[in-house]
Parts: structure tokens; C-alpha cells; sequence
């Protein structure tokens, strides 16, 4: 079982989408979920952000009470920061990408309920930057046990929030919730 994020927009952005994709990420559109294809417009692709074959390392989650029980890593700030050097982020642009990561970043828990959860620096400055390019995106995560060309399931809700409230470090990011990021 692995988390995959997958993100849609209008097809005619499927270059301008993967030009702001960061070193290290990587884009998959071989593999359409039926769930998700049924949920968004005809005209809009879906790509999967992956990193290391699954979207594990793009998403987190963990419980209220293991949340309690985690300090945010303090340790290995000038390993991140080379990180985004290599990616060629601007200063600002790292700053913030570090601070999310020392308040939000814990490691993976399984067979943990989604109680606390969301999506990495990388995929907020990606989501981001896309948003305020062009206006909005799809994005949802679930846990797959099966292919993900071929397994259904059930969308807990669809919910439009705005770019500012995606990037708040309280924003709670759950599976199976079809999230429309917007600009305005």
C-alpha cells in the first residue's frame, strides 16, 4: 500500500504544469485512476507527483496523539537547504520550504487514521506556484492497494479552498478528499 498524490488541470497546461515541477519530483499521466478521471472535467488531465515510485515522501500523516508525542526534526537544516540549492530555489523561496519542514515534516506512521496530515514543502511551493500562474488545480491523495489504473473508490467530499488556506501550516490535507486549489 503506498499514498499517490494526483493532481488535474485543463490539458493544454500539461507542459507548463511539468515545467514548474521541481528536481526530484517526478510525473506520471500512464497510469489514470477511473475514480478520479469520473470526478474532474473532460477536458483536464491527471498526472501523479511521485518521488521514488510513490507519493509516501510527498504526503504525511499521523494521529492527534502520536502528533503530541513528535518533535519537529530540528536536526539537518544545511542538508535541506543544499537540497533546494540544487533545485535552484531562490532564498525566499528556501526559507519558507525549511521552515514547513522543521513544523511539519514526520516520518510516516502505518495504520495510522488520518487525523493530521498534509503535503510537503515541495508540493505546496509546486501547487502554489502552478495557482498562481493559472488560476487552479485538482489534487488528492489515496492510499492504493491495488493498481492504480484499475482501482475504485469512494471520494469522502470535494472541497475548493483557497491558495492562502493550502499553504497554512494548519491546513489538514486528508485522503479521498478532491481538493480544488484556487487563486482567488
Amino acid at each position: 500500500m503506498c499514498d499517490y498524490i494526483t493532481v488535474a488541470f485543463p490539458k493544454q497546461l500539461t507542459s507548463e504544469f511539468v515545467a514548474c515541477v521541481p528536481h526530484g519530483m517526478a510525473t506520471d499521466s500512464r497510469y489514470p485512476n477511473p475514480t478520479f478521471a469520473a470526478n474532474i472535467p473532460a477536458d483536464y488531465t491527471q498526472i501523479l507527483l511521485t518521488h521514488g515510485g510513490c507519493s509516501c515522501e510527498l504526503y504525511f500523516y499521523f494521529t492527534e496523539e502520536q502528533a503530541n508525542d513528535v518533535a519537529p526534526p530540528k536536526k539537518d537544516v544545511e542538508k535541506i537547504r543544499r537540497k533546494y540549492e540544487r533545485m535552484n530555489w531562490s532564498s525566499a523561496k528556501m526559507e519558507r520550504a525549511i521552515q514547513s519542514h522543521l513544523t511539519q515534516r514526520t516520518p510516516p506512521i502505518e495504520n495510522s487514521i488520518d487525523v493530521i496530515a498534509g503535503f510537503q514543502p515541495e508540493v505546496k511551493e509546486l501547487v502554489s506556484e502552478f495557482v498562481t500562474k493559472y488560476g487552479s488545480i485538482l489534487i488528492l491523495v489515496h492510499r492504493y492497494c491495488n493498481a492504480v489504473s484499475k482501482e475504485i473508490f469512494k471520494l469522502k467530499q470535494k472541497e475548493t479552498i483557497r491558495l492562502s488556506a493550502f499553504q497554512s501550516k494548519d491546513f489538514i490535507a486528508q485522503r479521498d478528499v478532491l481538493y480544488t486549489v484556487t487563486a482567488k
